[in-house]
């Protein structure tokens, strides 16, 4: 029997495989416990569910003194479900409905049967109660059969193992056999070494020590005249590597040799069996801009017996153009130049990065047009020039109606793929002199040169809309496309490039109110209405530096089943010092169109906090506070760090927190919403989608969402108390939302009957007027501690 060394490959893999033996055999019996509990919970739900399921209709029979509906239904579950071996329905008047199949359990405890108690409820009033007798058949039987296959597979596996080891223990044994011969090996009498054993690899390996014994031996007869021409070499390979360990090459100036490596074959993609390159085939392949600099560098260095350092192009004999730098040294005898050493490293993929780099720093990606940055710097140069040469210029700003619904339809590669085609038209439809940049997702602007008047302009407008006015094929999608367009010329409207682009922004917005699929010259009502718009910015800028403009009101949450206030949604007023109380409505749509609306949910989010952590000082009460995120504040990469600031700031329970998304919220980028959405609930925050039902991508979000409250929208909740379509609707959202294991509130209750259908309908909670409206903190706190 061989030894088995520690440290030997054949002990190593003998402790993998035991070791993948043993966590196969725990894996296969831990399987085994997981499957038939699994197993058994499932059929243990199915039968709980079937009976949970009938228990509002037992109630309503119960409720209005109905006997047959019972029995009905007693009957029916007992036939239909094969688990159930007994019913007993006991009312609260002392009637009593029993339903079996042979014996009564109830009278004799069963060995392995399941009793389980159901109340039957109505209105908060208990009417009585449902017992069952069952026995858990499919689960035992089908585990009985999987631990079967699972016992055959685990004994497959286990001999395949035992198989293997064999097989690798006689392998590692030759091996083992050919090590010792070659220790053996004498070699003052070289002999050919014969194979341990017929197997194809170990005959290899004995075949190769064979060759190398050969070629041993004539190397050993050329070995002193080899060391004769390595010492002679010996110094000009060390400064060569100590240079570059590339394309290396030497030069002798007087007698105009050079002497290349391989490298340098491969690099200017010359044939390796053409010998001996002449230094003007070298200077040849240098590109025809930079073969002077080359030249003239190259003789000042050795002229001055200096270095020299440089990239420059080459074109290799097929034709492409490569960057190489250029680095080496003149060596010099007596203040004489004997020879010049240098190296060529192959750097056309950074320089090409570093080109594209730049390229992408002023163009977008996506349709490789100019982007915001680059199309401003080339607007400014434009105005200077039509202002010098006394011209009109036409900004045009060009978005296309829809697109989001192009994205959220047929995905982000079809409306990429859309505005690639946009971009193709839009170049195709202006002058070589004109200007185009992609500005934001759908919009682009085109900066119209040496316009001859307001009508010229309208006319190009016009003719572009057309254009791109079309029905678009992509990927097997059909695309309908229209574009909204605003105008704004200079010197007429502006002379400057950042307001010309805000004012054909604001006509282009025009253009969609009025209808879309059209165009907008900006005039002095948009002026009007921009300039209002920027001053409700300015003056809601100031209102934040304050803690008494913007206020925060609470509109409360009412837990259905106890009547108690559960917590509120924030929702914000604005305290204008001269136009009194203003809502948002007249205001968030002005600053959601600017960089403010960040600012101000960064407001509301902290002023939240404060709240919430004054309530718990001072209340002792845990009240919940439903946040909204908009678009922006979503969108924003630093809203984690955000959050976790204002946590050290004011210490509360994360978890009283509801961050809510609208179901409709436009994610940028999917997958990094949902990872930030991760990052929130691990901070302990709870997430809410609000308006549910409102939008189009709902049960495709609801699987990848990490949620824990759906809010459904007031549309569904106005008109059930006359409308059967909208309870069926709420009804089937109410039972989604208790399948995935959260919780409910309906919004926007506001009548008794509203009420009355949400509890049969099991909602968890309601946020409306009949309740309340949105009030201030002080009346919130008198109005929950009333609901105590």
């Amino acid at each position: 029997m061989m030894k088995i060394n520690r440290n030997s490959l054949h002990f190593k893999i003998i402790l993998v495989i035991v070791s993948v033996l043993i966590v196969f055999i725990l894996f296969f019996i831990e399987d085994l416990r997981l499957t038939k509990e699994a197993m058994e919970r499932m059929e243990q739900a199915k039968v709980e569910s079937a009976i949970q399921s009938n228990i509002p209709s037992i109630a309503d029979a119960i409720y209005f003194g109905f006997e047959k509906p019972i029995e009905d239904i007693g009957n029916m579950l007992l036939a239909e479900n094969s688990n159930i071996l007994a019913i007993l329905i006991k009312t609260s008047s002392g009637k009593k409905y029993l339903f079996k199949k042979g014996k009564n359990p109830f009278k004799e405890k069963m060995d392995n049967a399941n009793y389980k108690t159901f109340y039957i409820e109505k209105d908060n009033k208990k009417l009585g109660e449902v017992e069952i007798v069952y026995k858990l058949i499919l689960s035992r039987q089908h585990f009985n059969e999987y631990r079967k296959s699972a016992f055959m597979f685990a004994i497959l596996i286990i001999l395949s193992i035992i198989i293997a080891m064999r097989y690798l223990y006689k392998r590692i044994k030759s091996l083992n056999i050919l090590a010792e011969k070659l220790r053996n090996f004498d070699l003052h009498n070289i002999k050919m070494i014969e194979s341990p054993d017929n197997y194809y690899e170990v005959k290899h390996i004995t075949h190769a020590v064979n060759k190398l014994l050969e070629r041993i031996n004539d190397y050993a007869r050329n070995l002193k005249t080899v060391n004769k021409t390595l010492l002679r070499n010996k110094k000009r390979l060390m400064d060569a590597q100590r240079i570059a360990q590339m394309a290396s090459w030497t030069y002798w100036p007087h007698t105009k040799q050079v002497e290349v490596s391989r490298e340098f074959y491969r690099i200017l993609e010359i044939d390796a069996r053409i010998k001996n390159l002449s230094i003007k085939t070298i200077l040849n392949s240098i590109h025809s801009d930079d073969r002077n600099f080359f030249i003239n560098t190259l003789k000042a260095s050795i002229d001055k017996g200096s270095r020299f350092d440089f990239i420059h192009k080459v074109v290799t004999s097929r034709g492409k153009i490569k960057y190489l730098h250029t680095e080496g040294r003149v060596r010099k005898f007596k203040d004489a130049p004997t020879e010049v050493m240098g190296v060529s490293m192959d750097v056309t993929e950074e320089i090409e990065a570093k080109l594209k780099a730049e390229h992408m720093a002023f163009h977008d990606p996506l349709t490789n047009l100019l982007n915001r940055r680059a199309f401003l710097e080339k607007i400014d140069f434009l105005t200077k020039l039509a202002k010098r040469h006394k011209q009109m210029l036409a900004v045009l700003f060009l978005d296309l109606d829809n697109f989001k619904f192009v994205n959220d339809s047929y995905g982000h590669s079809v409306g990429d793929e859309l505005l690639i085609k946009v971009a193709n038209i839009l170049k195709e439809s202006i002058r070589e002199t004109d200007l185009i940049a992609r500005i934001g997702g759908d919009e682009f602007v085109i900066v119209l040169t040496d316009v001859k008047d307001a009508d010229s302009a309208e006319q190009i407008g016009k003719n572009i809309l057309n254009l791109i006015t079309r029905n678009f094929v992509i990927k097997h999608h059909s695309c309908t496309v229209t574009a909204s367009l605003g105008i704004a010329l200079y010197p007429n409207d502006a002379t400057e490039p950042e307001t010309l682009l805000q004012y054909a922004d604001a006509a282009m917005y025009e253009a969609k109110k009025l209808g879309k699929n059209r165009y907008q010259f900006f005039n002095s009502s948009i002026r009007l209405r921009l300039n209002e718009h920027l001053q409700i910015i300015e003056e809601i800028k100031e209102a934040l530096k304050t803690e008494d403009q913007i206020r925060l009101y609470f509109q409360p949450q009412i837990d259905l089943s106890t009547g108690k206030v559960r917590g509120a949604e924030v929702l914000t007023r604005w305290m204008h010092p001269k136009k009194g109380l203003i809502f948002p409505n007249s205001y968030i749509p002005v600053i959601e169109s600017s960089s403010l609306m960040a600012e101000y949910d960064r407001y509301v989010l902290k002023m939240s906090f404060k709240q919430l952590y004054k309530w718990s000082k001072e209340k002792r009460v845990k009240w919940t506070l439903g946040i909204n995120l908009s678009a922006q504040q979503f969108n924003d990469k630093s809203l984690v760090d955000n959050l976790k600031e204002l946590l050290k700031q004011y210490p509360i329970d994360p978890s009283l927190i509801e961050l809510e998304i609208t179901e409709t919220l436009q994610m940028e980028d999917v997958e990094t919403s949902i990872r930030m959405l991760h990052e929130i609930k691990n901070l302990g925050f709870k997430v809410s989608i609000d308006d549910f039902g409102t939008g189009y991508s709902s049960l495709s979000y609801l699987k990848r969402l990490p949620f824990d409250v759906i809010k459904i929208d007031r549309e569904f909740i106005k008109d059930m108390h006359q409308d059967s379509e909208d309870i069926i609707i709420v009804k089937l959202m109410i039972q989604i939302a208790k399948t995935l294991e959260k919780e409910v509130v309906a919004e926007g209750p506001d009548m008794e009957e509203h009420i009355k259908i949400l509890e049969a309908l099991s909602c968890d909670y309601a946020q409306g007027y009949y309740y309340s409206k949105a009030i201030e903190a002080k009346e919130f706190e008198a109005y929950a501690e009333s609901k105590k």
